[in-house]
């Protein structure tokens, strides 16, 4: 069971704790410090589960440490292979906390891959073991409290992993409401986890309450536009669910202060919270299109913009718009929350694999937002700025044609093309 020198793995821990773990508290601080302390200290003690978990806080720091400032000899990759290597062990072993913080670590890894199928896998085993421990439950009032913090952090991070995978995988989460009975998150922690601040340090906000709250959200808009039964609601009651899940999302977004919105984030000009915004603004976009379902890989969207831009572009504008909102209104809010998340993704610095698989459908979808918007309005006055955000798109979506040689990449961009081809044909602000 190799390791690093004590000092590498202790400077890379501390550059978890302080960045992902910051925000997704996944690890109390101090109890972790004294597990990879102890792991050095006294030899004769070590566990194979204790190295996992130590495996794993090193592929999540590697993750986030820029390359120039890196001091762990080994990837990522290579720290989430070691820790793989005692999965039977911490999965068929005794249940306990750090075995859950073990499987839920390895999902954050995996959930940035371009498959999802081992994070679909592995959040499913990380919350049978939370039910087992009754993290889902106030069952844990005889342990101090930091310790009841920790139990219902874990939880709530795989509660949000649960929820994100769903969506992206169109598969039914794990975790049913009905069966959680805890506290969400608080708003404003006595230690603090979970919190972001300004580059000055005021104005502090809980990213992590903010991410849990949005979770249950993603949930909602599984069951009531993505689920089976989803399929089967006559036009009313679809009708009625997009106006109710659109009224929550829009207290969310209203619920986060001004200097966390995705503008100020824009010109604040932190690498880690551009970043951490980016995959949050990400979510909340895709949740809409979702809602409306407006997003690149649903079919009856694409192809109605296709035949409207046949049309248009020969013989004018004799066929009304495609909105697919109920309203004008709605369909500016769509276009500006999607150009606002799509200004912040090229903001941030380092977009490795991982950002890229997490956030790139969602940025593809509001490339097609921008570009029927521009076929809807061809002389709207951001024309000239919404072309060079979806220009970007299809550099994008050949990259990771390159990396997969995904047919579904390949038509996917083919559409984009055509639609952007209409966009240029019909607005004379286009500089072809």
């Amino acid at each position: 069971m190799e390791m690093p020198p004590f000092q590498e793995v202790l400077s890379a821990t501390e550059a978890y704790l302080t960045t992902l773990n910051a925000i997704l508290p996944l690890f109390h601080p101090g109890r972790l410090l004294q597990l990879i302390h102890n792991w050095y200290a006294y030899p004769g003690r070590r566990e194979r589960t204790t190295w996992a978990a130590i495996n794993v806080v090193l592929a999540l720091a590697h993750r986030r440490i820029p390359s120039d400032e890196a001091t762990l000899r080994e990837s990522a990759a290579h720290y989430l292979h070691n820790a793989q290597t005692v999965l039977s062990e911490v999965i068929m072993g005794n249940a306990d906390l750090l075995n859950v913080q073990i499987l839920i670590g390895m999902v954050l890894l995996f959930q940035g891959a371009q498959d999802l199928k081992p994070a679909t896998m592995l959040i499913a085993i990380a919350l049978r073991l939370a039910h087992e421990l009754g993290l889902h439950t106030r069952s844990a009032e005889c342990l101090d409290t930091s310790q009841v913090l920790e139990r219902d952090r874990v939880f709530w991070i795989a509660y949000i992993l649960d929820r994100d995978i769903s969506l992206r995988t169109s598969r039914p989460p794990v975790q049913r409401e009905a069966d959680i009975d805890l506290e969400w998150p608080s708003a404003q922690p006595e230690d603090g986890a979970g919190n972001v601040a300004q580059a000055d340090g005021t104005f502090p906000f809980n990213f992590f309450q903010c991410r849990v709250r949005l979770a249950r959200i993603q949930g909602e808009v599984y069951d009531f536009m993505v689920a089976t039964r989803a399929g089967t609601m006559d036009n009313d009651q679809r009708d009625e669910n997009i106006v109710r899940l659109n009224h929550i999302l829009d207290d969310w977004i209203s619920s986060i202060p001004p200097p966390f919105q995705p503008s100020s984030v824009l010109q604040a000009g932190q690498p880690n919270l551009c970043r951490n915004f980016a995959v949050l603004y990400s979510t909340h976009v895709a949740c809409r299109t979702y809602v409306y379902r407006a997003h690149a890989m649903a079919s009856r969207w694409m192809q109605s913009l296709q035949s409207f831009g046949r049309t248009v572009t020969r013989q004018g504008y004799i066929v009304p718009v495609p909105l697919p909102t109920p309203s004008l209104q709605d369909w500016e809010k769509l276009v500006d929350e999607s150009r606002g998340y799509m200004r912040l993704f090229w903001a941030v610095e380092r977009r490795d694999p991982a950002f890229i698989w997490m956030t790139a459908c969602t940025y593809i979808s509001g490339s097609v937002c921008l570009t029927a918007n521009i076929m809807f309005e061809p002389c709207h006055a951001s024309v000239e700025h919404d072309l060079s955000l979806v220009n970007l798109s299809i550099s994008l979506l050949e990259d990771l044609i390159q990396q997969t040689g995904h047919e579904p990449l390949k038509d996917l961009r083919d559409a984009c093309e055509e639609l952007l081809h209409y966009a240029y044909a019909l607005s004379p602000r286009a500089d072809v």
